[in-house]
Order: structure tokens, then C-alpha cells, then sequence
């Protein structure tokens, strides 16, 4: 058994009943390798033998003189008409860090083994779900609460040999028969018979080994790309010469900096496709984000209220979307807005559109509504801090931008 914390260190191990996690808390236990060892048990209330699954496991917590630590979750707390997987699962773990918290536990360990990995591959490759994150479970992922799961190298087969050479009290969950569950049928209808068309089903490791590497060349060849990511604007130009892998990492980066949801591949290579096209212009929105391709670069934005109409009648510092205005000296109102159809800023007797300007100047789309126009007496003496006419009043006001 891999073990990868320290013998001062208290040790949480979440226990269903089952062979798997019976037989690690067994392990863990001879072991003896754990400053205090808390047995977490989550009673879904779902099946007939909740009760006894808990009953069996408190039995052998007291016979060894371990802490058990129950949550159960109320009845009526999952729809059952619909998949009740992911919200129990977000029950669970908000339970184990609860009770990491409050016993100050630094290692919350699960059992799965080697054909949970082997099925959770096959899942990952057919569901297209390895291009953003790892083909296979990690065997500690690091974190307010770190999680481990030291089984990995160990085949169901070896963990019933154990159960049944210690005699490791379990009980078997029905439903794991269920083929209604895509892993289930994947375990059930799929894996299990690889071997009798004697095909090897732990060359799915070796495939998943074989992604991790090409993953982490990407990411070596996306490092120059950092930066970008930091400051929230990557060149446009340089990235369309990269291969694809490097494109859809740098970009899922980037949306992943500030969108907490899955994006998809799909969504991820139409930015992509769009990205390598002689469009000027494309925004595509994720939730309340939107990400923008504005001629060379490559930002997102969070979609905010916008102003559009300020009245200045004193002296002072004002600030407008992303602009201050310090106002010195006023003779008359002045009033800030947003750029119109049909504005004009005229400078030495020569006439421009304020919409040409933000174009020649090549100002992104997105911002081209939030930069304040200055308009003193009835005409246009200022586009922010981009341009501005010969009028007397713009030496009393200075515009800045705030990034």
C-alpha cells in the first residue's frame, strides 16, 4: 500500500461498507502509521441495508477502539427521478472537510484501486473528458484538506484475497450491479469482458501514461504563455502559429482563470477556429464572463453595468467605468456619456467621427462604449484619454484610465 503521510499526521478514512474501503481502514489500522485514525461514514438513506452497513461498521470501530463519524443525510434530500451522483458525491466532501476542520485531520483517504482507474479512463477517453484535465485519478491531490488514495496499485481480486485472509467484515452494494449507471455498465458490460477477448485491460494505463506526458509537453510549450494568462490578455497573433494542443490549453487557461464551470472542447475549438480567421472581432459569452478577440489580443471580461451619462457642474475627481476625471476649473456644466451615432470631434477646423478614431486607433469593440466623451457647451472636446480638440477647457482636465 502507497503511503504518503506522516506517522504525527491524523488520518481521516472515508468508509462505505464495502470491500474496498474495509479493507483499507483495515491497512490503515494494522499500520499503525497515524497519530489518531477517524473513520468517516456518509448514510445516504437510500438503500434497505444503510442501517446495517452502519451497524457493521460501528461494530468493528469499537471492537478496535476507532472513532467513528456519521453524517447522515436526510431522507427526501435527493429527487430520486434524476441522477442523485454528483450532488451526493458534493454532500460527501463538504462533510469530510467539515470534519478535517473540526478534528484536525491532514489526510482524508479513499480506496479506490486499479479497476476504478482502469474504468475511470475508459470513461474519461470515450467521453472526450482527458483534453482539460488528467486521463486518470491522481493518487493525492493537495489541498486545505489533502486526499489520497493508496489503493491505486491494487486490483479488486487482491482487496477480496485481503478481506477474506484477514477476515475484513464488508458489505456488497447491489446497485454496483445496476447497469442504468454509466460506470456501472462500463464495469459490468465493458471491462469484464476485455478479458475473455483477451484483450489487456490495463493497457489503458499505459495509454493514460502515455497522455500524461504529451500533457505535460503542452504545458511546457505553453509556459511562454503564462504571463498573458496573468495579465489577462494573450497575443492573438502568436498563438495562432502554435499547434492546436498548445491553442486549446492556452485558451482553456485562460477562461479557467476566471469561469469556475466545465468548458468543453467543442466550445474551446471554435474560439480556435474563429481565432485563426482574418475576423477583427468575436466575443463569446460564459456565464457572466464574456471572452473577446480584439484584433491582436485575446482578454475576458466580466459583463458589468455600464455608465453612460455623467453631469459634472463642480470641481473634483469623478470617475467614469474605468476612467477618473479630475475637473480643475469649470465655467459651465460639462457632460460625460458614452459615444452616439453621428459624433463628431473636431480639431483645427478638420471634422473626424469619434467612431472612425476608436477604429484607426484600433480600439476593441468592448471598450469602445465605456470610454467617456467630454462634452463642454454642446460639442465634443475629448474621447477620453485617446484624443482631444484644442479647446481651452481640456487644459483644466485630465483623464486617466484605471487597469
Amino acid at each position: 500500500m502507497e503511503r504518503f503521510w506522516k506517522k504525527d499526521e491524523n488520518i481521516g478514512v472515508a468508509v462505505s461498507g464495502g470491500v474496498d474501503s474495509m479493507v483499507l481502514l483495515d491497512k490503515i489500522r494494522q499500520s499503525g502509521c497515524f497519530k489518531q485514525l477517524y473513520v468517516l461514514h456518509v448514510n445516504h438513506q437510500l438503500r434497505d441495508i444503510s442501517q446495517e452497513e452502519q451497524e457493521m461498521l460501528q461494530r468493528y470501530c469499537t471492537l478496535h477502539g476507532l472513532e467513528l463519524i456519521v453524517y447522515t443525510i436526510p431522507q427526501g434530500t435527493f429527487d430520486l427521478s434524476k441522477s442523485i451522483q454528483h450532488k451526493a458525491r458534493k454532500l460527501r466532501y463538504a462533510f469530510f472537510e467539515w470534519t478535517a476542520k473540526e478534528k484536525g485531520i491532514s489526510w482524508v483517504l479513499t480506496a479506490h484501486h486499479k479497476d476504478d482507474q482502469i474504468e475511470t479512463i475508459f470513461f474519461r477517453l470515450l467521453s472526450n473528458r482527458f483534453t482539460f484535465q488528467p486521463p486518470s485519478m491522481q493518487m493525492i491531490v493537495k489541498g486545505t484538506v489533502n486526499y489520497g488514495k493508496p489503493l491505486l496499485n491494487y486490483s479488486k481480486s487482491e482487496l477480496y484475497q485481503y478481506a477474506e485472509r484477514e477476515r475484513v467484515p464488508f458489505m456488497e452494494d447491489e446497485s454496483n450491479e445496476e447497469i442504468k449507471y454509466t460506470r456501472n455498465y462500463i464495469r459490468n458490460e465493458i471491462i469484464d469482458k476485455l478479458d475473455e477477448a483477451k484483450l489487456s485491460k490495463d493497457n489503458l494505463l499505459h495509454v493514460a501514461h502515455y497522455i500524461d506526458l504529451a500533457q505535460s509537453l503542452v504545458r511546457q510549450c505553453a509556459v511562454k504563455y503564462s504571463e498573458g494568462i496573468e495579465i489577462n490578455s494573450v497575443n492573438r497573433t502568436q498563438l495562432k502559429k502554435e499547434n492546436h494542443l498548445v491553442q486549446q490549453y492556452v485558451i482553456q487557461s485562460l477562461l479557467s482563470h476566471f469561469i469556475d464551470e466545465s468548458i468543453s472542447v467543442r466550445e474551446v475549438d471554435e474560439i480556435i477556429r474563429v481565432m485563426k480567421t482574418e475576423a477583427t472581432h468575436a466575443s463569446y459569452t460564459f456565464g457572466e464572463y464574456t471572452l473577446y478577440m480584439a484584433y491582436d489580443h485575446i482578454t475576458v471580461r466580466k459583463q458589468e453595468e455600464k455608465n453612460n451619462f455623467l453631469h459634472i457642474s463642480l470641481p473634483g475627481k469623478y470617475k467614469f467605468n474605468e476612467y477618473m476625471i479630475q475637473v480643475n476649473y469649470l465655467k459651465s456644466d460639462i457632460i460625460v456619456r458614452n459615444r452616439q451615432e453621428g459624433d463628431v470631434l473636431s480639431t483645427d477646423g478638420h471634422h473626424q467621427k469619434v467612431s472612425r478614431i476608436m477604429k484607426d486607433l484600433k480600439i476593441p469593440i468592448y471598450e469602445r462604449d465605456t470610454i467617456p466623451l467630454i462634452v463642454y457647451e454642446g460639442i465634443i472636446i475629448a474621447i477620453g484619454n485617446l484624443k482631444s480638440s484644442n479647446h481651452f477647457m481640456n487644459q483644466h482636465i485630465k483623464i486617466s484610465k484605471e487597469y
